[in-house]
């Protein structure tokens, strides 16, 4: 019994206190950049994920702007993902997985979909169905919402603008200017590793224009996604979504 304690111990101390050495010496973002993408590369699955998620978005009206890679921004990562606008509502639209080098070559990880509304005045509204939730920390002019369980896109869509509607009442959408969507994404991404870096969870490095954990933030990231803390907050995640969704269906059937 002592020496299963020992154990216990030794396990707990390695991952609560190892991953995030872990994390601060050997994790490292390069500098955000995007590269148009051959969707036909995509593994089958992958398309078939695209294919669907896009033919819905575009039945509400958007408009595939371009597909895009981003090479580099880890050592074994790359972010792939679809850019789309609405052009009548000012909204947009992306459809992303993440592709991770392994021995067997690459996997496929988190396919997901998102709308976002930005205003005029800097605020933004996000909806996403990602079943990941990171710790990484938004301004509170960003208001992020995750439907985890909704994997239709159209109805995805429709909680945004029900979203909207509640939070954004009178506010006037903008959209990058045409030709310019792509520049847009790509300061969006600077822009989030520069908050975390205000935020302090993250530092810049200089010397590569890039981004690493900062001692705080290797171990708060590190403890956000490990037991208690990632269960608490995807209950919280979970929770806000259900309200949301229960008001937007009530509200439906009164009208």
């Amino acid at each position: 019994m002592h020496e299963l304690l020992w154990v216990i111990v030794v396990a707990i101390v390695i991952v609560y206190v190892g991953a995030p050495l872990l994390i601060l010496f050997v994790q490292k973002f390069n500098a955000p950049s995007l590269q148009p993408y051959d969707p036909t590369a995509l593994p089958p699955q992958v398309q078939q994920y695209f294919l669907g998620a896009i033919g819905g978005m575009m039945a509400d009206g958007f408009t595939v702007i371009a597909y895009c890679s981003m090479p580099g921004l880890m050592s074994n990562l790359t972010p792939v993902f679809v850019y789309l606008a609405n052009y009548q509502s000012g909204d947009k639209a992306m459809v992303a997985c993440i592709w991770v080098a392994g021995e067997t070559g690459f996997q496929v990880r988190n396919p997901y979909s998102e709308f976002s509304t930005r205003f005029a005045d800097g605020t933004a509204v996000v909806s996403s169905n990602s079943t990941v939730v990171g710790a990484t920390k938004y301004p509170d002019t960003r208001r992020i919402r995750r439907f985890r369980s909704v994997q239709d896109v159209r109805m995805l869509y429709r909680l945004h603008r029900y979203c909207l509607e509640r939070d954004a009442t009178g506010k006037t959408a903008v959209l990058p200017p045409q030709g310019q969507e792509l520049a847009f994404v790509t300061q969006a991404m600077v822009d989030d590793f520069e908050y975390q870096v205000k935020c302090g969870l993250m530092r810049s490095i200089p010397a590569t224009g890039g981004y690493a954990a900062s001692p705080y933030g290797a171990y708060y990231l590190t403890w956000a996604e490990l037991f208690p803390a990632k269960q608490i907050r995807l209950a919280l995640v979970d929770r806000e979504a259900a309200k949301v969704i229960a008001d937007f269906r009530r509200s439906s059937a009164t009208s």
